[in-house]
């Protein structure tokens, strides 16, 4: 009776462990982290053509329509994240810039195939591999929230939220 009970226990703690991986937050890279928050630009507003009274045609960027005020939040709240991440990405590629330059003169510019070069590039691979802040905070977007039957949102980006989109 007890190796049933262990058993039974051991099963119940499995599947407990299983359920809580999934639901561990998932690690976005900084590349991911910066694709995803270009498609969530392009998932927040587009450009229309508007023709003007005087027949003039200007651009203008309009909100696709989903229907629904808590997709245009979490929309909203992704980019406020992914913002700040862009902004460490930004720093961080000047401070490798800077490193890679220190004791070249003023207006240098990095070459691929120098030393500097293959310098750049290879901090700059691990800067983008590094796990975005904030990245295990983005929420996810389903699909049928973006109303694909009504807005037309290119495949492109439809690919760059791959890492928050849930079919």
């Amino acid at each position: 009776m007890r190796t049933v009970t262990a058993i039974a226990f051991a099963a119940i703690l499995a599947t407990t462990a299983i359920a809580a991986a999934d639901d561990r937050p998932q690690t976005i890279t900084i590349e991911q982290g910066l694709k995803i928050l270009g498609a969530l630009r392009s998932i927040d507003v587009h450009p229309v053509i508007v023709k003007q009274s005087d027949g003039k045609e200007s651009v203008q960027m309009m909100p696709w329509e989903y229907g629904s005020p808590k997709l245009r939040l979490t929309i909203a709240n992704d980019i406020t994240i992914l913002e700040a991440a862009e902004k460490s990405y930004n720093l961080a590629r000047l401070a490798i810039v800077k490193e890679v330059l220190k004791d070249k003169p003023a207006g240098t510019q990095i070459v691929d195939g120098t030393p500097e070069g293959v310098e750049f590039t290879r901090q700059y691979s691990e800067l983008i591999a590094q796990p975005a802040p904030g990245g295990a905070d983005l929420a996810h977007i389903k699909a049928s929230d973006l109303k694909l039957d009504k807005n037309e949102i290119p495949s492109t980006v439809l690919s760059g939220l791959g890492p928050i989109l849930d079919q």
